[in-house]
């Protein structure tokens, strides 16, 4: 009986996880991303208002106009998708009427005619007539329990039509209200798709403007692509340092596995100050001690038949891969598979926040002749904007950059995310950070009217498309 109570409690509670948990519809996905989306809008608006008044700042107004643009364009692309859910819907619900309507009718035909049966045997004369001419009985008995179901019927046949109605009425009601919604929705369409043009047109004529000043801004496409190639170097540089230091402990711990083995005992015949080449040197006089003892001791048991000695020769540590390094430890490698289970859904490194430029090489907004190569993507987003470290890891180091700005590098195993263009860093190296912790202030440059975070994604010594691991 108790493990039946058991059982019984166990699947109630299963039963209601499935009520609670049904998974979203279709439509309330697209409402969910148009609501996104309007947001995105909305920020983007916010940064144009910031550098409408400056006209110094046209290439970050052209940067935030085009990604304006694109999301306009995904906007109008999610009201298309919804209108025609909203049309498959009307479309299923009008043929739900027609079924409706058809059952409707028939019932009333069917009422009809029990009225006309019920009309024509109204007098109670007749009713009784009906019982009393039964042959015996039984069969009045019959007869009168008919007449009681048929006015049964008659009721329940009036209660059906009452509810069919009720139910056809409720399903005209939701046509209209979809009919209504799809009527919104497309002059919502039609405003998008008049902003847009609008907002393509003022992209032109800034391009425009911004060609004439031509040698100008090449020479400021030029300056950022050399200072995004001093801070890919320097993050290598940073990235090789943490292999090499990992390499390093990885080639101890196999240097003092092989001590063990030969019976050296640390803090006794060595200490963690004691170097590699030191600790080498007593493995190989240790060894030579146990193969002179183990000589002696064959030389004094001559007599006895000779088995072989197993060798207590340790084989050479091969050189791993720098992705291996970095996981060399059981808390690096769990931090690391962690991390990449996280794929697609890591939060974004800053609360608010459109991206301005995406990953890799591509033509540049204004200089269409000019490819610029991204090793991250950069996001705009308000002044003030606090940037938060995107899952839990290590910071591995702080850089100070040529225009005064910082850059943070945090390792999660052997991955690493890069974070710059900022200022007020919270943390330093060695530091322990968590997800969404902040770790600093989005740089704003006064001068060109922006706050852009970088932002990279690195496996080892390679980087990565960010949007492939942040949630969309």
């Amino acid at each position: 009986m108790d493990m039946l109570r058991f059982l019984s409690k166990i699947f109630l509670i299963f039963f209601c996880w499935n009520l609670t948990a049904q998974p979203i519809s279709q439509r309330e996905k697209l409402q969910q991303q148009r609501a996104k989306l309007m947001d995105e809008i909305k920020l983007a608006n916010y940064l144009l208002q910031e550098n409408r008044t400056n006209r110094a700042n046209s290439l970050t107004i052209i940067e935030t106009l085009t990604q304006k643009i694109r999301i306009r364009e995904q906007l109008i692309d999610n009201l298309q998708a919804e209108l025609e859910y909203i049309q498959r819907e009307i479309e299923e619900s009008s043929t739900e009427i027609q079924h409706l309507e058809e059952e409707v009718r028939l019932q009333r035909e069917h009422y009809a005619q029990m009225i006309r049966k019920a009309y024509n045997s109204r007098s109670p004369n007749m009713r009784l007539l009906f019982i009393l001419s039964s042959q015996d009985l039984w069969q009045a008995i019959r007869r009168m329990q008919y007449l009681n179901q048929l006015a049964k019927a008659r009721r329940k046949q009036v209660e059906l039509t009452k509810q069919k109605e009720k139910q056809l009425q409720e399903y005209l009601n939701e046509l209209n209200a979809k009919r209504i919604s799809q009527q919104h929705l497309l002059a919502n369409q039609t405003e998008e798709r008049n902003q847009l043009a609008a907002e393509k047109r003022m992209l032109e004529e800034l391009v425009q403007t911004l060609n004439i000043q031509s040698r100008q801004l090449e020479r400021q496409i030029a300056e950022k692509q050399q200072q995004s190639r001093n801070l890919e170097r320097e993050i290598q540089r940073l990235i090789a340092l943490e292999i090499k230091r990992a390499r390093e402990a990885a080639e101890r711990k196999a240097l003092e596995e092989r001590a063990a083995s030969v019976g050296l005992a640390k803090n006794k015949d060595y200490t963690a100050k004691t170097s590699n080449a030191e600790l080498e040197r007593l493995i190989a006089r240790k060894k030579a001690e146990l193969e002179a003892a183990a000589r002696r001791a064959s030389q004094a048991a001559s007599a006895t038949p000779r088995k072989e000695t197993p060798s207590t020769t340790i084989p050479a540590q091969t050189s791993a891969a720098a992705d291996d390094v970095l996981r060399s430890t059981p808390e690096a490698r769990q931090l690391a598979a962690n991390f990449a289970a996280n794929r697609t859904r890591l939060p974004w490194p800053v609360e608010k926040g459109i991206i301005v430029q995406r990953y890799g090489k591509q033509q540049h907004e204004v200089a269409k002749y000019v490819v610029v190569d991204n090793p991250g993507i950069n996001i705009a987003t308000e002044r003030g904007a606090k940037a938060r470290a995107v899952f839990d890891g290590e910071v591995s180091g702080v850089l100070q950059l040529p225009d005064g700005s910082m850059a943070v590098l945090i390792k999660h195993g052997n991955f690493f995310t890069v974070y710059a263009n900022m200022t007020n860093i919270l943390v330093k190296a060695g530091d322990r950070v968590r997800t969404k912790q902040d770790i600093g202030t989005v740089f704003t440059d006064f001068k060109e009217g922006k706050t852009i975070l970088h932002f990279e994604v690195w496996e080892g010594s390679r980087h990565m498309d960010p949007l492939l691991w942040l949630q969309r």
